[in-house]
C-alpha cells in the first residue's frame, strides 16, 4: 500500500486522487469497526460510508455529527470529492473514479481488497445523524506491484473474501506467498477460481500469492 501510495501520507477512509494517481479507500469489515461499510447482495455494490467531520473543540463527537461535503470554508471534503466524482460520471462527463480499496483484517494488518468503480452516491441516516454513502462497483482488474492496473478477462471479478476467512488463510500462510514465501504485495488468490465455481466462504479455497504468481497463475487451477 505504501509503495502504491508513493510515499504520501494516508489518513484513515477517504484519500482522493493520492499524488494525483490513485483514490485510495481503507476500510474494516470487523464488527467493531467505526463505519458499518458493508458488500450488499442486493446491488453486488460496495456500500462505503463517508468520513466524519474531524474532531475539535466545538465537535466533540464526530460520530454523533452529520458527516458533510464542504468544510465550512468552502473547501470540498473527501465525502464532497466523491460525490462530485459520482456527479461527472452519471452525467457522462467522465468515466467512473477508480479507487483501489484496501481491508483492515486485524490490528496492523491492512490487504488488498481490488479496483472499485466509483458509480453511486446517497444520505442515509443511522437514527442518530445524516451520513454519506457511496456505491462501488468491483472491476475484474489486477495490480502489479508498480500500482498499474491490468486488465483481465477471466470472467466476473472474484466474489468478495470474508473478513474471517481472510484471516484464517493470513495465519495458515504465515503471511507469505505459498509459491514463493515472499512476503511482499499479497494477494488472496482463489485456488478454484470463482468464476468456475470456487468458493469464497472457505478458506480451504483460498490462498496467499505474491503479485507476480497471481497474475501468472491467472484463471488456471494448480495442481
Amino acid at each position: 500500500m505504501c509503495g502504491i501510495a508513493g510515499g504520501a501520507h494516508l489518513t484513515k477512509g477517504i484519500n482522493f486522487r493520492v499524488r494525483g494517481r490513485w483514490t485510495i479507500l481503507l476500510m474494516s469489515l470487523a464488527e467493531n469497526a467505526p463505519y458499518p461499510d458493508r458488500l450488499h447482495e442486493a446491488d453486488g455494490l460496495l456500500h462505503y460510508v463517508g468520513e466524519n467531520q474531524r474532531k475539535s473543540a466545538e465537535i466533540r463527537f464526530p460520530e454523533l455529527v452529520d458527516q458533510i461535503y464542504r468544510t465550512p470554508n468552502g473547501t470540498l471534503t473527501g465525502n464532497g470529492r466523491l460525490r462530485q466524482a459520482v456527479h461527472q460520471f452519471k452525467e457522462g462527463e467522465a468515466p467512473p473514479e477508480r479507487a483501489l480499496v484496501f481491508e483492515k483484517i486485524k490490528k496492523g494488518l491492512w490487504v488488498f481488497a481490488g479496483i472499485h468503480e466509483l458509480i453511486d452516491a446517497w444520505e442515509s441516516s443511522d437514527g442518530n445523524r445524516r451520513v454519506c454513502i457511496f456505491g462501488l462497483r468491483a472491476t475484474s482488474e489486477a495490480l502489479d506491484t508498480s500500482g498499474v492496473s491490468i486488465p483481465r478477462h477471466d470472467g466476473p471479478a472474484p466474489r468478495a473474501i470474508p473478513a474471517d476467512v481472510k484471516v484464517e488463510v493470513w495465519d495458515r500462510d504465515k503471511g507469505m506467498c505459498v509459491k514463493c514465501g515472499s512476503s511482499e504485495n499479497l494477494h488472496f488468490d482463489h485456488v478454484i477460481p470463482y468464476s468456475q465455481g470456487g468458493t469464497s466462504l472457505r478458506a480451504e479455497n483460498v490462498q496467499l500469492l505474491c503479485s507476480r504468481h497471481n497474475l501468472e497463475k491467472s484463471d488456471r487451477i494448480d495442481y
